[in-house]
């Protein structure tokens, strides 16, 4: 028994160096939050489009199209959010540890940086690059005309013919191509597409759940106050619960296997709260709770999976179960950055068992199992009325092959649809100009290649509209407009909104009559300023990794502060839609699009309804108490302060 004891220790060692190994570049991890309308996805490495689904996991090189009815939210693991306007075309270029890179094609975007790491958004016309937490808009035209506004935070905007810093409450207007022109305004009062991006944003905030979870998580937190509630489970301490489950429901029942590249079989799910309870910590069955999801320890979270499950594989079919506390998992699936390396070892100590024991296997629905038809090319669990579980597998820890590595099955071209089931929207158009960098991206853009450029090192000169003096642009290659697109547009009136011709106006914006954009009466030349880079007080916008604990001592929790922030009523706001809640709660800041849309049904039940409207949630850490024992007696919900990990060093 030792010996067996001895040999399993040595192989778990093993894994874990090879997990070192196998990670790379992309540390940061975005996801999908919240989809209106259709809105469709494509990556580099795949031909056709296909429909989005909420709680996608995106990879540098995914692209994501907005159709007429469609907005979407992506919210990246630093805390900062994207959020997509209808018409909308944009594309992941990089996810490094410290700099994330965004290529608008077309679209109007607003992002909200809640982080000190260096974004930049690549647009035809001009590269943005920011400089400080804050929120910023981006406008771009079919014509490649950009519109960039800072609401808060400090912007650099540059290309081959200028550089220049923005300021809160300014509007700059850029043309692309060699002779690309600049014009620097006021923006005034907020829109319709402001005040929705705002409640947006308000509802990313999280409040019990931040009492349970770590203070560095952000992605997902507030679904788990919206969508379930927390208990405290004997033997594991604080556990949520999700609600209004029917009696037969299990984890990783209602969504598919989705085939990603760098990740192999990824768990995407329909469920709206379905993201951290599917990528971290693990799940438990109490019996006076049921289905239990356990957060584990803090440092748990820098360790990001495609899916806690146990796979099993006969001839014709694919099984999988939850993991529970204290089980197996190959660490070589983990994504994580190579800084939390270090906590590879007590992720090792926490595992108790061997593969082949599994806390759930006895627990009610625990397997689920499918054709392995269905598995590639279908979703799995309630999809309309045609379910897909195989129910001749009675015991697939004896009838299959346990797999503790990678599923080894090969995926089809409806293995990388997220949500096969949903209609697909295609762009427009497929022509597209070249976007401007300043840094070199993680990988090839859809287009190819030539669809960016980078600034030229030292050029310098001055566009239109009185710009500032110019700074050095990081690169190799000019900017080469390569455009036949003509200089027509929209006009930017005083509030900053921006008309175009022929597309229609997008919600919330006033249209002005179709000609060559000019600048407004107000608009005036400011001083000259200094490189951006020079002036921001920045020596290094690398991110600042947050201050390391002592595993063997857990951090304990802090009770969430009142909350003063909420945003006031705006103007002339639109009607929220009314829907159902749960337990009735209504949550302050309630939003809808300030357009009426039909949302289409599908595998997820409808899209920002896919996300819901409920009260928002955090998401904190409560260490991993670990035993094996079944479920032992149940507490109300926990009470008591708690103090949390030390947040990362920011700028402000």
């Amino acid at each position: 028994m030792m010996r067996k004891t001895l040999i399993f220790a040595a192989a778990i060692v093993l894994a874990t160096t090879a997990g070192m190994a196998s990670t790379d570049e992309y540390n940061r991890i975005a996801r999908v939050s919240r989809l209106d309308g259709h809105v469709s996805f494509q990556h580099t490495d795949e031909v056709d489009w296909t429909a989005a689904s909420i709680n996608m996991a995106l990879q540098p090189g995914d692209r994501l199209y907005t159709g007429e009815d469609g907005r979407a939210e992506i919210q990246i693991d630093d805390g900062s959010v994207l959020h997509l306007a209808e018409r909308t075309d944009l594309e992941l270029l990089s996810l490094n540890d410290d700099f994330v890179q965004i290529r608008i094609l077309t679209g109007l975007l607003t992002l909200t940086l809640r982080s000190s790491i260096d974004y930049e958004i690549s647009t035809p016309a001009a590269a943005f690059d920011t400089l400080r937490k804050g929120v910023y808009r981006f406008d771009v035209v079919e014509n490649g005309d950009t519109d960039a506004v800072v609401r808060k935070g400090l912007l650099e905007a540059a290309n081959d013919t200028f550089s220049r810093q923005l300021e809160p409450g300014e509007l700059i207007h850029v043309t692309p191509g060699d002779q690309s022109t600049n014009v620097v305004s006021r923006y005034g009062q907020k829109d319709t597409w402001d005040e929705w991006t705002d409640r947006a944003d308000a509802d990313f905030l999280a409040y019990e759940s931040r009492k349970y979870l770590p203070d560095t998580v952000y992605v997902g937190a507030s679904d788990l106050d919206a969508y379930g509630r927390w208990v405290v489970v004997d033997s594991y301490g604080p556990a949520w619960v999700p609600n209004y489950m029917d009696a037969d429901w299990s984890p990783y029942s209602v969504g598919r296997w989705w085939y990603r590249p760098a990740w192999g079989w990824t768990w995407v799910s329909y469920e709206p709260w379905g993201w951290l309870p599917y990528h971290y910590g693990r799940w438990y069955h109490h019996r006076s709770f049921g289905w239990c999801w356990l957060p584990g320890v803090s440092f748990g979270f820098h360790f990001w999976s495609p899916g806690l499950v146990r796979f099993y594989q006969g001839p014709s079919w694919v099984s999988w179960c939850p993991l529970g506390p204290g089980d197996y998992y190959n660490v070589n699936n983990y994504r994580y950055s190579r800084s939390y390396s270090y906590y590879l070892n007590n992720l090792r100590l926490m595992q108790r068992r061997g593969p082949a024991e599994l806390v759930n296997r006895d627990a009610p629905g625990a397997f689920r199992t499918v054709q392995t038809t269905s598995f590639v090319n279908t979703s799995v669990g309630r999809v309309g009325s045609n379910p897909t579980s195989v129910s001749v597998v009675a015991q697939p820890w004896r009838e299959g092959r346990m797999v503790t590595d990678r599923l080894g099955i090969e995926p089809t071209s409806r293995s990388f649809a997220p949500a096969p089931e949903r209609p697909v929207i295609r762009p427009l158009t497929s022509r597209s100009l070249p976007s401007v960098v300043r840094i070199e991206p993680s990988v090839v853009p859809s287009s190819g290649r030539s669809s960016v450029v980078r600034i030229s090192p030292g050029s310098r000169g001055a566009g239109g509209g009185g710009s500032g003096p110019v700074s050095t642009g990081r690169g190799a290659p000019a900017v080469n407009s390569g455009s036949d697109f003509g200089r027509s547009g929209g006009v930017i009136d005083r509030s900053g909104s921006t008309g175009r011709n022929p597309a229609p106006a997008r919600p919330g914006i006033e249209v002005g009559t179709p000609s060559t954009r000019t600048p407004p009466p107000s608009a005036t030349a400011p001083a000259p300023r200094s490189s951006a880079r020079d002036n921001a007080g920045e020596a290094s916008s690398v991110r600042q990794e947050s201050q390391r604990k002592d595993p063997a001592n857990p951090p304990t929790i802090k009770p969430p502060s009142s909350r003063t922030d909420k945003p006031g009523p705006a103007p002339e706001r639109p009607k929220p839609q009314e829907n159902p809640r749960p337990d009735g709660v209504s949550r302050s800041g309630n939003y809808s699009s300030p357009v009426a849309r039909s949302v289409p049904s599908g595998p997820q039940g409808g899209n920002r309804s896919e996300r819901g409207q409920s009260p928002a949630s955090s998401f904190s850490s409560a260490g991993g108490r670990g035993s094996s024992a079944q479920g032992g007696a149940s507490k109300s919900t926990p009470q008591g302060s708690r103090s949390a990990p030390a947040q990362n060093n920011r700028r402000h």
